[in-house]
């Protein structure tokens, strides 16, 4: 799988850059069906704890986290922190609403968008992904669907590659480069 595939769930509220607010409803597969709080910047700062505790994260827009060193995540994020904090790109996070402890990071992909389908089969609207094997699908009831489904209409209509962010073929975030 592409990012956050270890991660399983995915439920929101999606803060963006300009802050902007979506709550998202989906189907949680591994955690606490719980609403999570997600924030889309810039990694201004990451501290790793010195002789145990948690490790801090600082993102652009003044936001700080607590990520814990004994997830088995953590190695795989502090290179993601790394990476991401120098080449200035934005890093997708999650949390459990109103806390400030990690429960998933990813950073986007660019991803060429093959095909739209015209019409959504349930509560999900399929999306082929150029080169990928594997079906994905946006769904109909989170918030911001119609948005998500003209930037992908978009990219695949134009053939402009746009970043996405991926759990369980489920495309959570996508944005233009």
């Amino acid at each position: 799988m592409r990012s956050g595939a270890a991660a399983g769930w995915s439920r929101g509220t999606v803060v963006g850059l300009t802050a902007m607010v979506v709550i998202a409803a989906g189907k949680g597969t591994g955690f606490a069906m719980t609403e999570h709080d997600v924030v889309i910047a810039q990694v201004a700062d990451f501290n790793l704890p010195s002789g145990g505790g948690r490790a801090e994260l600082r993102l652009s827009n003044g936001l700080t986290y607590q990520i814990d060193p004994s997830d088995n995540r953590f190695a795989k994020w502090v290179e993601i922190l790394t990476e991401e904090r120098a080449a200035g790109r934005a890093i997708y996070v999650e949390c459990p609403q109103g806390q400030k402890s990690v429960r998933w990071l990813s950073r986007f992909w660019p991803e060429q968008i093959r095909k739209v389908a015209s019409e959504p089969e349930g509560e999900r609207l399929k999306v082929w992904i150029a080169g990928s094997p594997s079906i994905y699908h946006i769904k109909t009831g989170r918030a911001g669907y119609e948005e998500r489904r003209k930037l992908l209409e978009a990219s695949a209509e134009s053939k402009k590659p746009i970043l996405a962010v991926t759990s369980d073929l489920e495309i959570l975030e996508v944005r233009w480069p």
